[in-house]
């Protein structure tokens, strides 16, 4: 893990916010709309590391 004042860089998924990045995926994004919290569960899960 790498820390630089309120910047994290990990590859710890349990430090994820998964409300956050939900959010934004299907608010902001439009590949996202419609997505559902536990598609982007799974989508984290299911990516890179563990």
């Amino acid at each position: 893990m790498w820390q630089k004042d309120d910047y994290i860089i990990s590859t710890d998924k349990t430090l994820l916010d998964l409300d956050t990045i939900h959010k934004f995926i299907t608010g902001e994004s439009y590949w996202g709309i419609g997505r559902s919290r536990e598609a982007t569960q799974r989508a984290i899960d299911n990516s890179g590391r563990s």
